[in-house]
C-alpha cells in the first residue's frame, strides 16, 4: 500500500461522524449489533456517520460490566444517534489494502458511540430524482432498516441521513424524520437514479 500524498478537499474538515464545532454535546454509549439485511445491497457494514436505531435495552441481570450498554442496529427505527469519532476505532481494512485498509466500518458486537446533540460532518443524500439545493432550511432524516422498497426505489443504504424540502418529502420515500436536525452548510447535490444515489459531504447540526 502506498503512502498517502493527497487529501481530498471534502475531508479537509473532517470525516463522516467527526465533531467539528463547539457546542453542547450528548453522547451514549451502545453495542452495535449485527444486521441480517432484507435486501443485502443497502447494508454496507456498520458505517461510522450512519444513523442507529434501538434494538433493545441494558439487560437487568446475568451481562458482565462490558456488554452494561444499550443494543443498537444501523437503520434501526427507534432513533438513537449517529454513530461518531471515526478516529476512536481499529481498522478493520478493506478487500484492496488488507486491514490498514481506509475504513469507516466497524465490527458487530463492538462498544461505540452516538450522538444525537453534536454538529458534526455527515454524508447527506439525495433521496429524489431531482437536483437539490439543501439549505439550512430542509429536513434531515434517515433510511431505516424496515424500509419498502416499493416506496423507497433509489436503493438508499440502512442508515444513510438524507435531506427533503418538509417532513413529507423524508417520510414519503419511507425515511424518517431526524426531530431537529439541519444542516449547516448549503450543499447541492445532482438527482439520484435508481440504483445510483448522490450524495454529498456537509456539517450538519444535531439537537432535539
Amino acid at each position: 500500500m502506498s503512502f498517502q500524498r493527497t487529501v481530498n478537499r471534502n475531508f479537509t474538515t473532517g470525516f463522516p461522524g467527526e465533531i467539528v464545532r463547539d457546542g453542547p454535546n450528548r453522547t451514549k454509549a451502545v453495542r452495535i449489533a449485527a444486521l441480517t439485511p432484507s435486501v443485502a445491497a443497502r447494508y454496507v457494514g456498520n458505517l461510522i456517520g450512519r444513523v442507529y436505531g434501538y434494538l433493545g435495552e441494558v439487560p437487568a441481570t446475568g451481562t458482565t460490566l462490558a456488554a452494561l450498554a444499550p443494543t443498537v442496529v444501523i437503520g434501526g427505527p427507534v432513533y438513537a444517534g449517529v454513530l461518531i469519532h471515526p478516529k476512536h476505532y481499529v481498522l478493520q481494512g478493506n478487500a484492496v489494502d488488507g486491514t490498514l485498509g481506509a475504513s469507516l466500518a466497524i465490527q458487530s458486537g463492538s462498544e461505540g458511540e452516538v450522538s444525537d446533540m453534536s454538529i458534526i460532518v455527515a454524508e447527506v443524500f439525495n433521496p429524489t430524482t431531482a437536483t437539490a439545493a439543501i439549505d439550512p432550511s430542509f429536513v434531515l432524516g434517515y433510511v431505516p432498516n424496515n424500509v419498502n422498497p416499493a416506496t423507497e426505489t433509489i436503493g438508499l443504504p440502512y442508515g444513510a441521513i438524507i435531506a427533503g424540502a418538509n417532513a413529507a418529502a423524508i417520510t414519503g420515500v419511507g425515511g424518517i424524520v431526524i426531530s431537529g436536525a439541519k444542516v449547516l452548510n448549503s450543499i447541492s447535490l445532482s438527482a439520484s437514479a435508481v440504483g445510483t444515489p448522490v450524495s454529498g459531504y456537509t456539517i450538519i447540526q444535531l439537537t432535539i
